[in-house]
C-alpha cells in the first residue's frame, strides 16, 4: 500500500509539472531590405557593353559577435553597463546565424554579384566577407529597462573584404544603423531592431559593391 501511495504521489507531481505557469517564449525574425536592383549597382562592377562579364562571387563567413551577444537572446544594455536579455523573447536562431543569413540574402539582391554563398557551401568564391558584430542591443540611459524610457537600438558591423585565393584584404569598413523604439514594449523594440538592422545591411551592400567595383 505504501508503494502504491508513493507511486501515485510521484505521478501527481509529474502531472502538475507539465502544466507550467510560465509564459511561452516568443521567437522573432528580422527582415532583409527591399530588393533594390539599382542600375548603378550593376554598372559599378559590370562593363558598359551589352554583354557584360559575370560579376564576382562572394562567400560570407560566419560572423564573430561581441562577448555576451552570441546566444539567441535579445540583448539590452542599461546605463550602468549591465548586459541583460528580454524575458520571454528571443531571436529565431543564435545571433551569428541570424546575421549571416541576413547578409547573404541582402547581398544576393544585387545583380552585380554573380553568386553569394555562406560558409557551409561546398563551392569556392572569388572573395570572402567577414563581419564582426560589435553592437546588436537595445540601449537604455537609465539603470532599469522596465520603466517608461524607450530604448535606442544600436547595430554595428565591422566588415573585412578579402580575396579568397591569397587572403589579401581588399577593403575594411563599418556598416551601422540606429533606431529608437516608439514604446518600451517588445513589439516596438523588435521593430526598432528591424529598422536599424536593415539600415546597416543597406550600407553593407553599398560599401561591398563599391569595394568590388574599385579597379585593382
Amino acid at each position: 500500500a505504501a508503494s502504491v501511495l508513493l507511486a501515485c504521489a510521484w505521478l501527481a507531481g509529474c502531472s502538475s509539472g507539465l502544466r507550467s505557469s510560465e509564459p511561452a517564449i516568443v521567437s522573432y525574425v528580422l527582415r532583409t531590405p527591399q530588393d533594390q536592383r539599382v542600375v548603378a549597382d550593376t554598372s559599378a562592377v559590370a562593363a558598359s557593353s551589352q554583354r557584360a562579364p559575370a560579376g564576382p562571387s562572394l562567400m560570407v563567413l560566419e560572423p564573430v559577435v561581441a562577448p555576451g551577444l552570441a546566444s539567441d537572446g535579445i540583448a539590452l544594455l542599461t546605463g550602468d553597463g549591465r548586459l541583460d536579455r528580454y524575458a520571454g523573447s528571443r531571436w529565431a536562431d543564435e545571433l551569428p546565424r541570424v546575421v549571416a543569413d541576413l547578409a547573404v540574402h541582402t547581398l544576393r539582391a544585387s545583380p552585380a554579384i554573380s553568386s553569394v554563398i555562406d560558409k557551409a557551401s561546398p563551392f569556392a568564391a572569388d572573395y570572402v566577407l567577414r563581419l564582426d558584430v560589435t553592437n546588436f542591443e537595445a540601449r537604455y540611459a537609465g539603470t532599469q529597462a522596465n520603466g517608461a524610457e524607450t530604448p535606442n537600438v544600436m547595430v554595428r558591423f565591422e566588415c573585412t573584404l578579402a580575396r579568397r585565393d591569397d587572403r589579401s584584404i581588399v577593403a575594411s569598413f563599418v556598416a551601422s544603423g540606429a533606431q529608437e523604439a516608439t514604446q518600451n514594449r517588445m513589439g516596438s523594440v523588435v521593430a526598432a531592431f528591424d529598422a536599424a538592422t536593415r539600415t546597416a545591411l543597406v550600407e553593407l551592400r553599398q560599401k561591398t559593391l563599391a569595394a568590388l567595383a574599385t579597379p585593382r
